[in-house]
């Protein structure tokens, strides 16, 4: 009997370390998971800001930028800029294509998180 109260012990112990090993590495998970995405967040600010001065050195002040942000699996990241502007409305289709090649130049340094990660970014104009 005592055998049998000895077994049932250890396995409930052995149960308390699995759980709270378990959950301490979830924590830990959950950690880096929130300093990647405080990351990427203050990178979006800064293309995002860089951006808009972009447009405004090239003659489009006070446009109005949306960046759409589409993540997979935590590694990948699609990034959606739509941006409007009076001036940008009445360009041939040839002028759109011409500013979206340079605003894609500023993306090209957007820093990754970690190696492992992709980020992809797409430029739309609205037009009315």
């Amino acid at each position: 009997m005592k055998n049998y109260l000895y077994g049932i012990a250890v396995l409930v112990l052995v149960g308390m370390i699995g759980f709270c090993v378990k959950e301490t590495v979830r924590g830990q998970e959950q950690l880096e998971l929130a300093e990647k995405e405080q990351f990427y967040r203050e990178q979006e600010k800064v293309l995002l800001k860089e951006t808009e001065e972009q447009l405004t050195q090239m003659g489009y002040a006070h446009c109005g930028i949306t960046l759409n942000r589409v993540v997979e699996k935590n590694t990948e990241r699609m990034y959606t800029f739509t941006i409007h502007h009076r001036k940008i409305d009445r360009m041939d289709p040839a002028e759109r294509e011409a500013l979206m090649q340079e605003l894609k130049a500023l993306a090209e340094n957007f820093p990754c998180a970690s190696p492992e990660d992709s980020c992809k970014f797409e430029y739309q104009f609205f037009t009315l």
